[in-house]
C-alpha cells in the first residue's frame, strides 16, 4: 500500500490537497473518479521521509540570529509568489555581503543556492550545509515542502525563532548580574592569592620577621581553592565534549545518553516538554492536510532532537500501522526498559484518546501544542526568576568561605607580625 499526495477539485471547482493510501496511482484515480473528484496532481510520498534515528555527523550550529534573518527574508519573498530559486536569487542581492555576523545570512543563502542549483530540494539543501540547522527547523521545512505549505511553515518558524530568541534573552539577562559578581569575586581572590599576599610575605621576610608555617598553608589553600574553581567548569566542559564525541560515533551510547537526559529531575522535564511541543506542532500541520497518522508520526519524528523520543515515535507509527490504537501505542512506551515511568505523559495520551473518540486527531494535536508550549514557558519563567537569587546566594557562600577560611586568619597573622 503506497501513500500519495493528491491535489483534486470537486464539481464546484474548489481544490484541495490531501493524502491517500492506495495500491497504485491508477487505483487511486479510479477511487477519486468514483467520489466525483477530478485529480489535478498525484505524487507518491516516501514512507521514511528523511533520516531516521541514526546519529548525525557533528557540524557547527548555525547562529540563531542568522537563521531568523534568513527565515524572515526567504519567507517574505515566497509569500510574494516567488519560487524557491527566485527567492534565493533575490535575497542574495538584498542581504549585505560583509564579514562576520552581518554577512551570515548572505553566506547561508549562497550555500543553499548552490545546493538547489545542483538539483536538491530546499529541505535536502539544509542537510548538506557546513552548518547545522535545528532538527525542529529541518523537519518542519521538509514537511512544508511535502504538503505544499512551505510559505506558511516559514512564517510559523519565524514566530517560533523570535520566541526562542526572547527566551534566551530573558535567561541571559537573569544570569548576567550574578555571573558578573561571581567573576569579580573570583578575580579578586586570585589576585590576593597570587599577587597581594605573596608580595606582603616577601616584604615581611625582607624586614627580618619570622613567618609561621601556617601562613604558607593558608596561601597554598587559597591557591588550591582558585584552581578548584577553574577545574570544575573545565572538567564539566571536557566531560560534555567527550560524551558528545562518543555519542557521535556510537549510536547505542547516544541512545543511553539521551534517555538519561530525560531522567534528570528538572532539565529532563523541560527537554521532554520542548520535544512534545515540537512533535505536536508537526502533527497538527500534517493531520490538517489529511495525511495518514502512521506516516504523519514518522515525519513528526524528524523534528525531535532526543533520540529516545525519535525512536519511540517510529515504533508508535509501526504499531498503529499494524492496527494498534494510537492512545495505546503511545502509552505503552516506557522511558527505559527497566523503568515504570511512561515516556509519553498521561496528559499526552489522554488527549490522543480524545482525538480518537471524536475522530479528529488534529484538534488533539493542536491542543497538545498549546499545553506543552505553555508548560515550557512556565519552566523558563521559573528558571529566570530563580536563577539570579540562586547564583547570588552561591556567590555569598563562596565569599564567606574565603573570608573565614583565608582572608581573616591570614591578615590576622600578618597584623600580629607587624605589631
Amino acid at each position: 500500500m503506497a501513500i500519495f499526495r493528491v491535489r483534486h477539485a470537486d464539481a464546484t471547482g474548489r481544490s484541495a490537497t490531501t493524502f491517500r493510501s492506495a495500491p497504485s496511482a491508477e487505483t487511486l484515480l479510479r477511487d477519486l473518479s468514483a467520489e466525483g473528484l477530478s485529480a489535478l496532481s498525484v505524487n507518491g510520498v516516501s514512507e521514511s521521509g528523511t533520516r531516521t534515528c541514526g546519529v548525525v555527523t557533528a557540524r557547527r550550529r548555525c547562529a540563531l540570529h542568522t537563521v531568523q534573518e534568513f527565515t524572515d527574508g526567504i519567507g517574505t519573498l515566497l509569500n510574494a509568489g516567488l519560487t524557491v530559486p527566485d527567492a534565493l536569487a533575490m535575497a542574495a542581492m538584498v542581504f549585505p555581503s560583509a564579514p562576520g555576523r552581518r554577512g551570515g545570512a548572505r553566506r547561508l543563502i549562497r550555500d543553499i543556492s548552490i545546493q538547489v542549483q545542483s538539483g536538491r530540494s530546499f529541505a535536502d539543501s539544509l542537510e548538506h550545509l557546513p552548518v547545522e540547522f535545528p532538527s525542529m527547523y529541518r523537519g518542519l521545512v521538509r514537511i512544508g515542502e511535502q504538503l505544499g505549505t512551505l510559505t506558511d511553515v516559514l512564517g510559523r518558524l519565524s514566530t517560533y525563532l523570535a520566541g526562542l530568541a526572547s527566551m534566551r534573552s530573558r535567561i541571559s539577562g537573569a544570569l548576567a548580574y550574578p555571573l558578573l559578581v561571581l567573576s569579580t569575586a573570583f578575580i579578586g581572590i586570585a589576585a590576593l592569592a597570587w599577587i597581594a599576599v605573596p608580595h606582603m610575605r616577601e616584604l615581611l621576610l625582607a624586614s627580618g620577621s619570622v613567618l609561621p608555617a601556617e601562613v604558607d598553608r593558608i596561601i597554598a589553600g587559597a591557591k588550591s581553592f582558585v584552581r578548584l574553581q577553574l577545574g570544575i567548569p573545565f572538567c564539566l566542559a571536557a566531560a560534555a565534549a567527550t560524551m558528545k564525541m562518543i555519542a557521535g560515533r556510537n549510536q547505542g551510547f547516544a541512545m543511553k545518553l539521551h534517555t538519561c537526559l530525560l531522567k534528570l529531575p528538572l532539565a529532563g522535564r523541560v527537554q521532554l516538554a520542548r520535544e512534545l511541543a515540537n512533535v505536536a506542532y508537526a502533527l497538527d500541520l500534517l493531520t490538517e492536510s489529511g495525511a495518514p497518522l502512521p506516516w504523519s508520526i514518522r515525519q513528526a519524528a524528524t523534528v525531535a532532537e532526543n533520540l529516545r523520543v525519535k525512536a519511540a515515535l517510529h515504533s508508535v507509527a509501526d504499531q498503529i500501522a499494524r492496527g494498534v490504537s494510537p492512545s495505546v501505542a503511545f502509552a505503552a512506551h516506557r522511558l527505559s526498559g527497566h523503568s515504570r515511568r511512561s515516556l509519553f505523559p498521561e496528559l499526552f495520551c489522554r488527549w490522543i484518546a480524545i482525538g480518537e473518540s471524536i475522530g479528529h486527531s488534529q484538534t488533539a494535536f493542536g491542543q497538545l501544542y498549546i499545553l506543552y508550549r505553555a508548560e515550557l514557558d512556565r519552566y523558563v519563567a521559573r528558571l529566570s526568576t530563580l536563577a539570579e537569587p540562586t547564583l547570588i546566594i552561591l556567590v555569598g557562600i563562596a565569599l564567606i568561605a574565603v573570608i573565614v577560611g583565608f582572608i581573616t586568619p591570614l591578615f590576622s597573622l600578618f597584623g600580629s607580625l607587624i605589631v
